[in-house]
């Protein structure tokens, strides 16, 4: 049986074997990857650099067993994975939805009937995309994306029309949905009447991210009292939903297959409810089974040399011996010590020079010891523990989205006769508790064996998410895991727009026009214009989190954070504060100007525009001065035309007044919109 191994760096270096393509790729930065044959390992010995923070990716639809260095470790318990999974998100793009085909009452629809359109997908995962059911038609499309971007997608269309004439059909996708007419020749047919639907029987096998096919149905029996056509449908759940339409030409009672549509996201127990057009109803469970895992992931101890992968069948066996040491991570061999901070010091250099504590958290100088650091400046928050894991320096920090977390875990690795070493899985997971540290502070007793101990540490790179992340940290003694450690990161909320509502004074007038009689002759008429006043509007801005200040002080300190001055700077800019807010650390308030529209809602909608800057002061609270772009009442009398003065007729007057574009200036405040919602909560 032919394997695939593929090797790759996961964090600071990952290791991938995958069965069917026999490739093995390995890295030592994340990002530039060298090959090894296959030939080249498959029951042979490869020899690879060795790193810190090691995990090892095994494609396989069942766990391999591990030997580090000769012994067997069972401990090393690995994380499950799919390649396929999750929820796609996204958006329709505006303006694409078009339709194909020809569409006639009381003839079924064929693969040539379709919506088209594209969407924006935001986020990789599984995706439903459907139209309502309009006059015995739904249009569906199922499908899994695994990157984002924008995508062609075509949706089919299901069922037999019912009526003729035009009708509206409206497709939803994620926050967005676009409407669309279709007309249908033909003549109106007969609908049935359904009085009963009862006896369901489930047919197919059900497994998560399997598309449905002509063998997924599900047949009830249903009992009529009137011919015509019925539709029989369910919602969309799980990914899926199963639906039968037809004709019925005798009444009684019959068998109805419904097809299933679609492509399960989750394997898990799912009811669906069977609705007929009549509204009689019955639910029905389907039990979906769960996907084999594609891989697992096994977290590697920094003191390994050689470890020997098996698969599930014990025919194949796959040997990698790492070679190297790790100082090139650690900038630097340390010193011995008698502390952790000594270590810290006489590795990085002093807190002074090479840490800048921030509200989300600990940064880290780009320079260190005259060496480029790789993970220094804003972008990465820095953790340090102690071998019992508790915090060295500053506590575990809430997190914010965008950011780049690096955890160093400071050891003896000596200690008491035990070889002691660490090893890290990401165990993924949201959750809405605080942050999980197992001990308070450091155990004396772990630094017993010398009296002068030899510290070591383990570095590791962990990205992070939107969405609340934890981690595991596993201590190993002679190989075996003897403690794990574990940690949570609670993101915080980080917004790239907001809504708000405001109330502005404009300078853009809008005069008045009236036809009086000439007080020196009454037979003739003159125009009257009453000039317009300051006017106040009610507004709905958005704001743009970018800050045109903050993006100047990005590029002139980026300088100084490449030559290693990081401490030089107030306010350090990471890079998900050039486009985005998040309310841990707001930037200061001379930087908090950001570009805003906004539309008046005192007049016509669309008949006034609102563009400029608005000054975030406090928390949702902002000040707005821009220009004012709206419609307003104009004369467009010939030169030297005096009002009050020059005679006129009615029909001069009519063609004179018109309405027109103008600009001028705006100013007033906005609050944000959350927060008045938040009001009557």
């Amino acid at each position: 049986m032919k394997k695939k191994l593929t090797i790759s760096l996961i964090l600071l270096s990952i290791i991938c074997f995958k069965i069917k393509a026999q490739t093995i790729l390995y890295s030592a930065d994340g990002q530039n990857y060298k090959e090894i044959k296959d030939q080249e390992i498959k029951n042979k010995t490869k020899e690879i650099p060795k790193s810190n923070g090691m995990l090892i990716k095994v494609y396989s639809p069942t766990a391999y067993t591990i030997k580090m260095d000769g012994v067997p470790s069972p401990d090393m318990k690995p994380m499950e994975g799919k390649n396929k999974e999750g929820t796609a998100l996204g958006v329709i793009v505006p303006g694409s939805l078009s339709e194909d085909g020809s569409y006639i009452a009381g003839t079924e629809t064929t693969n040539g009937n379709a919506l088209k359109m594209k969407v924006n997908f935001t986020s990789p995962g599984f995706y439903s995309i459907s139209s309502d059911v309009v006059n015995g038609i739904q249009f569906f499309a199922t499908g899994y994306v695994d990157v984002s971007g924008q995508r062609d997608i075509a949706l089919k269309a299901n069922g037999t029309p019912i009526k003729a004439g035009t009708f509206q059909f409206q497709v939803k996708f994620g926050a967005g949905s676009q409407t669309i007419p279709i007309t249908f020749s033909g003549t109106d047919q007969t609908i049935s009447t359904i009085s009963a639907i009862a006896s369901p029987v489930l047919n197919g096998t059900y497994k998560e991210g399997a598309e449905m096919n002509s063998n997924n149905t599900m047949a009830v029996s249903v009992t009529s009292t009137g011919t015509g056509f019925y539709d029989i449908t369910t919602e969309i759940i799980n990914g899926i939903f199963f639906r039968g339409t037809g004709k019925v030409t005798a009444v009684g009672t019959m068998t109805v297959t419904l097809k299933a549509y679609g492509t399960p996201i989750q394997g898990v127990s799912t009811k669906y409810t069977v609705k007929t057009n009549g509204g009689i109803s019955l639910d029905q469970n389907v039990p979906f089974a769960k996907a084999p895992n594609d891989y697992y992931v096994y977290s590697i101890p920094n003191t390994a040399k050689k470890l020997e992968f098996s698969d599930p069948s014990g025919t194949d066996v796959y040997t990698i011996q790492l070679s190297g040491g790790d100082e090139g991570e650690r900038l630097g061999l340390a010193l011995a010590n008698t502390s952790y901070i000594n270590y810290i010091d006489e590795t990085y250099g002093t807190t002074r020079k090479t840490f800048k504590v921030t509200p989300y958290g600990l940064l880290m100088n780009a320079k260190i010891n005259g060496k480029d650091y790789l993970y220094g400046g804003p972008n990465y928050v820095h953790i340090f523990l102690d071998e019992m894991g508790s915090p060295l320096m500053t506590t575990i920090p809430q997190g914010i989205p965008e950011m780049q977390y690096v955890v160093h875990i400071i050891y003896n690795s000596e200690n008491a006769g035990r070889k002691v070493s660490y090893g890290i899985n990401v165990t993924g997971g949201t959750f809405t508790g605080g942050n999980k540290i197992e001990n308070g502070k450091t155990n004396p007793g772990e630094l017993t064996g010398t009296s002068d101990p030899i510290f070591d540490e383990y570095t590791v790179l962990i990205k992070t998410t939107d969405s609340d992340f934890d981690f595991e940290i596993r201590r190993f003694e002679n190989g075996t895991v003897t403690k794990k450690m574990n940690y949570t990161l609670t993101m915080t909320k980080s917004f790239t727009t907001s809504i708000s509502v405001g109330l502005l004074n404009t300078k853009l007038k809008n005069p008045t026009y009236s036809l009086v009689t000439d007080p020196a002759d009454n037979l003739l008429k003159l125009a009257k214009e009453t000039e317009g006043r300051n006017r106040g509007f009610g507004t709905v801005f958005a704001t743009l989190y970018t800050s045109p200040i903050t993006l100047i002080k990005y590029y002139v300190d980026k300088k100084k954070i490449s030559q290693g001055r990081l401490n030089e700077i107030n306010n350090p800019v990471a890079d998900f504060q050039l486009h985005s807010k998040d309310y841990l650390y707001m930037r200061p308030v001379w930087e908090r100007i950001y570009p805003t529209v906004g539309v008046g809602l005192t007049d016509k909608i669309f008949q006034n525009l609102f563009f400029g800057l608005n000054w975030e002061f406090a928390r949702g609270g902002s000040i707005f001065i821009g220009g004012h772009y709206g419609k307003v009442n104009v004369f467009n009398a010939p030169e030297g035309f005096e009002f009050q003065k020059t005679n006129l007729t009615a029909d001069q007057y009519n063609l004179y007044q018109n309405i027109d574009w103008r600009t001028d200036w705006a100013f007033g405040a906005s609050l944000d919109f959350s927060i008045i919602t938040n009001l009557f909560k």
